[in-house]
């Protein structure tokens, strides 16, 4: 069983499950219904040489694994936010500094994730990441809504583009919704439009709210020339692709509207360099 969160900055593809619980005492509930603390058991936290690169981070079987770790990406993991832009007051010092972290947990422990169910045993991974981040980084922080510029998720004038999916299968079982995202096309089938506004925040590097009306499931191909292309490609004659905002009207019938709303952020209220092993 691996769960491994990728959070690489090319990318910014870390699919985030809001957890529950925001507290300082880190806890799982057990099938018993027994409340027992999770930790790690073991963690060593060593400077990173200076021109390491992140491979990005994440548990397998019990161990935490995150070489050139960025810590605000750390902070992202553990309070499973959708975009470091929305982390505030980590200090200066921090901005250039990557870690090598390798933690487990002890045999105990894995037996209680592994008899979670997936969703449950990643946001109780979360929390095990956050009370290693305020034991050994003495992290205090806390989240707080900001009315922050986001992008609103309508139809565009002459109505929606996209082809309604058959969620029949073989046999008349339900078909899966699936998804492929690459950094210059989304193609998907049986998808709404809630997933569909989630996974293009990673795309605009804004919050992407749904306000399009439309509840059905969907089959759509999205394609768009990235914004850091380069000036090559961006200059192709015929060839060249629109932006992902133009391309949204073109090829889906919908359309991004820049607004404000609620954002939901992380204050850092206090951090030190981390405690030696």
């Amino acid at each position: 069983m691996r769960r491994s969160v990728r959070l690489v900055l090319a990318t910014m593809l870390a699919v985030a499950l809001w957890c529950a619980s925001f507290g300082t005492t880190m806890q799982a509930q057990s099938p018993a219904g027994d409340v027992k603390a999770m930790t790690f058991d073991a963690v060593s936290i060593k400077p990173s040489s200076p021109n390491a690169l992140s491979s990005g981070m994440g548990f397998d079987h019990g161990r935490f694994s995150a070489p050139a770790a960025i810590f605000k990406f750390l902070v992202m993991f553990a309070y499973d936010m959708k975009m470091p832009d929305y982390i505030y007051g980590i200090p200066d010092a921090f901005s250039n500094a990557r870690f090598d972290i390798e933690a487990k947990v002890d045999a105990e422990t894995m037996e209680a994730l592994n008899k979670l169910a997936p969703k449950e045993a990643l946001e109780q991974e979360k929390l095990i990441v956050r009370a290693m981040l305020e034991d050994r980084f003495k992290l205090k922080a806390h989240k707080e809504t900001k009315n922050l510029p986001i992008y609103s998720l309508v139809v565009a004038k002459g109505g929606s583009k996209m082809k309604e999916s058959n969620l029949e299968g073989p046999d008349d079982a339900p078909k899966q919704p699936s998804l492929r995202i690459r950094s210059d096309s989304f193609t998907a089938q049986g998808i709404t439009m809630d997933l569909f506004a989630t996974n293009l925040t990673f795309r605009v590097n804004r919050i992407v709210v749904n306000n399009t009306g439309l509840k059905g499931h969907y089959d759509l191909a999205l394609e768009w020339q990235p914004e850091n292309a380069p000036a090559s490609t961006q200059n192709n004659g015929l060839d060249a692709k629109p932006s992902i905002f133009t391309a949204m009207q073109e090829q889906l019938g919908l359309k991004l509207e820049p607004a404000k709303g609620p954002v939901e952020t992380v204050v850092v209220d206090h951090v030190e360099m981390p405690s030696e092993n």
